[in-house]
């Protein structure tokens, strides 16, 4: 049966689909979280997770937050290059697959990112404490991760901008007190190749260095009929260096440098039915139809992976990125700088129309390079007093730029029209922010937290129109530069925890967060406002039967205020819009249990009814006004859930056998803000089945494994973006089984 929906597990275009059951490090896991696997460097003495959600090392089960860690064990496990790819581990996560120029929107319990250019995402992603912008990042490559701390809910206060549905806090490995690193390849078919490398370890008694390169390579697993090339691969390169050093036991220093290349050919379908125009000129539709499904002809061909794109399709980045964090302990306290620069260039290219017909085309183009650095400072408590404090201020500063080309060839104009953007943003963000932990006893503590946020963005755009065979100017250009745009808001956090003993901890508490407004590059809109959130959450952490289970569960209720949302537009290009409020309500259940010594089976589950409580001046696919209020939110499922069972006897003194089998389900999704009975804008229920099954020898520290995903061969679009008001789709993986050889030393 065909499937029109985002698989729970989703595919980069150019990238392998995750090998399930990325928690299967059976020799951890006894003292592992809900989920969760831990890793050695963020293990404490007693083997507890060691997480960084509060800008301190705690342990996790002390820590009331929402919060799933995978740890560098489950990432070497699953074969995931990216977050797109590690998706159900996490509940009421959702990532959207790369089909488009900003990435891969993230949404965290109903918080939607968009795939709009300039639009700030509400996830926040760090990586070794600086920030990145998220859905760029989602579908970029993971080299030598230590672990991933998924944090949900309202993070402002202490993670900064853009964190107001949660973050995602990414730690590369460390080189180490001894030399140790590993080598990977892996071979899977549909063909593709892989190859990841590391080494680290100490160069003197107070310098360490690590170094870690990965590359792949995928031929493509769908045919682009128009040309009988294949498409829906791509390659990637990545390497990076890390420098820490310890000259006394004041001073911690850690320099990380690294890069990534990546090159994907997207496959891209239009999802909807298109009813030609036989007038010579005119638009090339007598009435619009985005809402009629294709044939039954059109629908099985994109089953079997077939395309038809008349012009290229492609991404090409590149991403530099340098960071120096340094901690100095001055007797009870500790200063520490996170200082961070990136770099980073996309060039692209789209057959928008999603179909090879050559009298009447649509297709862009996009050239978009940016930099960004960041600098934080923090005075912090270290010691093990009644109240810890943090003390902090934030600076941020970014330039982006874009030049954008959507040629519209009678598509949906009544001439052969090419419509330029030329943008350019500086954006400018000022914080601080202050945090405390009072324990009124030692069962009881209270916390809270304040941060106040003053950002600014100088926009500039130049549009053209002209026509595409003679050049002459369709409609005069248009200069637009409007006033600076300022935003500022303070947001705050207060909980109480409730810990009568080291195994089990119930929270509540009320937060509230912030996304910046900004400008529409695409229009000379007024700057749209900021999203403003308001979150109340209970939940508890327990430690069961000798620590041999483990159960978390939390539940919310959340409040947006002037939601940002995008739409496409007939004739080519994005409009924003605050929506008036929403509402979220939901719960979480992540948990796991080892019965035997080789036995692990973990799980969980998530409801999120996501809602427009007062929507009343949308505008649906055709742009038409409309009201979509009590309409759901986007790429929200009300209900998901992951379960996956890990056996990993040992089989004699020198081998550790392994059988896992993992799977993955969501419920309906709403693809878009209106519209939402067409099924061209709405997906089915699905699932994905994955296994693996090898063996490791101990005492080479050299391990095989097979590995099978999406063993049901579901397909079903991995992202939708509306390109002139029509559903443009890429599809997912097809069944993919492989081979991964990896030596450790």
């Amino acid at each position: 049966m065909h499937k029109r929906v985002l698989l729970t597990i989703m595919l980069t275009s150019g990238s392998v689909l995750a090998t399930t059951g990325a928690l299967a490090q059976t020799s951890q896991q006894a003292a592992t979280s809900p989920g969760q696997a831990t890793s050695t460097e963020a293990e404490s003495s007693a083997g507890e997770i060691i997480v960084t959600a509060q800008k301190r090392d705690e342990r996790i089960q002390d820590v009331p937050i929402a919060i799933t860690v995978v740890n560098a064990d489950a990432l070497n496990a699953s074969g995931s290059k990216n977050l797109v790819e590690l998706q159900g581990l996490t509940p009421g996560v959702f990532i959207q697959g790369n089909a488009g120029y900003a990435g891969s929107p993230i949404t965290i319990r109903g918080t939607a990112g968009s795939n709009t250019v300039l639009l700030d995402d509400p996830v926040a992603i760090y990586i070794n404490g600086v920030y990145q912008p998220s859905g760029r990042f989602a579908s970029n490559a993971l080299l030598d991760i230590d672990s991933i701390q998924v944090v949900r809910g309202p993070q402002g206060t202490l993670q900064g901008r853009n964190a107001t549905a949660g973050a995602i806090l990414i730690e590369t490995a460390e080189p180490g007190s001894s030399l140790n690193g590993f080598i990977r390849t892996s071979y899977a078919d549909p063909s593709e190749i892989r190859g990841e490398a590391a080494i680290g370890g100490p160069v003197s008694d107070t310098l360490s260095v690590r170094a870690a390169v990965g590359y792949y390579n995928e031929k493509g697993w769908g045919l682009n009929t128009f040309n009988n090339r294949p498409i829906a691969g791509g390659r990637g390169f990545s390497a990076r260096g890390t420098l820490r050093w310890r000259p006394s036991s004041n001073l911690n220093a850690r320099l990380t440098v690294s890069h990534i290349r990546t090159y994907a050919e997207p496959a891209l379908a239009r999802y909807a039915a298109t009813t030609f125009n036989p007038s010579p000129i005119g638009p090339l539709t007598l009435v619009a139809t985005p809402t009629t499904p294709l044939s039954p002809a059109e629908l099985n061909a994109l089953q079997h992976d077939r395309y038809a794109l008349n012009r290229p399709t492609f991404s090409r980045t590149t991403d530099d990125r340098i960071s120096l964090d340094l901690t100095y302990n001055i007797g009870a306290v500790d200063l520490v700088s996170v200082t961070g620069y990136n770099k980073y260039h996309l060039v692209g290219a789209a057959d928008s129309d999603g179909f090879a017909r050559t009298d009447r085309e649509g297709f862009n183009t996009g050239d978009l390079p940016s930099k960004y650095f960041s600098q934080e400072v923090r005075l912090q408590s270290n010691n093990d007093s009644n109240i810890s404090w943090i003390l902090g201020s934030y600076y941020s500063s970014a330039v982006e730029d874009m030049a954008f080309v959507i040629n519209n060839l009678q598509i949906t104009a009544p001439d052969r029209r090419v419509i330029g953007f030329v943008v350019h943003q500086i954006s400018r963000s000022y914080a601080g922010f202050a945090d405390a932990t009072f324990h009124v006893t030692p069962e009881i503590a209270l916390l809270g937290g304040v941060r106040y946020t003053r950002e600014t963005k100088d926009f500039t755009l130049n549009r053209t129109i002209v026509n595409y065979d003679t050049g002459a100017t369709l409609i005069p250009a248009l200069q637009y530069t409007p006033p600076q745009g300022v935003f500022t808001n303070t947001s705050f956090r207060a909980k109480a925890t409730y810990q009568p003993s080291r195994n089990l901890l119930l929270y509540a508490g009320y937060s509230t967060g912030f996304k910046s407004g900004g400008f529409n590059a695409f229009g000379d809109d007024p700057a749209f406002r900021p999203e403003k959130l308001r979150s109340a959450e209970v939940g508890m952490k327990a430690d069961l039967i000798d620590r041999r289970a483990t159960v978390a569960l939390s539940a919310y209720s959340n409040r947006y205020d002037d939601l940002q949302l995008s739409a496409g537009v007939p004739t080519g290009g994005v409009a924003l819009t605050n929506a008036a409020n929403s509402k979220i309500d939901g719960f979480e259940l992540e948990g796991m249990f080892r019965p035997t010594t080789d036995l692990t089976l973990i799980g969980n589950v998530s409801y999120t009814n996501a809602r427009f409580a007062s929507f009343t001046t949308a505008v649906d696919i055709q742009e038409a006004p409309v009201d979509a209020t009590g309409n759901k939110l986007p790429h929200t499922p009300k209900w998901q859930y992951y379960v996956q069972a890990t056996y990993a006897p040992r089989l004699n003194d020198d081998v550790t056998g392994l059988l896992e089998a993992s799977y993955r389900w969501h419920g309906l999704i709403y693809q878009y803000h209106t519209n939402q009975t067409s099924p061209t804008l709405q997906g089915d229920a699905t699932g994905e089945l994955g296994m693996r099954a090898g063996v490791t020898l101990e005492q080479s520290q050299i391990s095989i494994t097979a590995f099978a995903t999406n063993l049901t061969n579901e397909r079903a679009p991995n992202s939708v973006n509306i390109t002139f008001s029509y559903p443009n789709v890429s599809f997912n993986k097809p069944r993919t089984i492989g081979i991964q050889l990896e030596k450790k030393f």
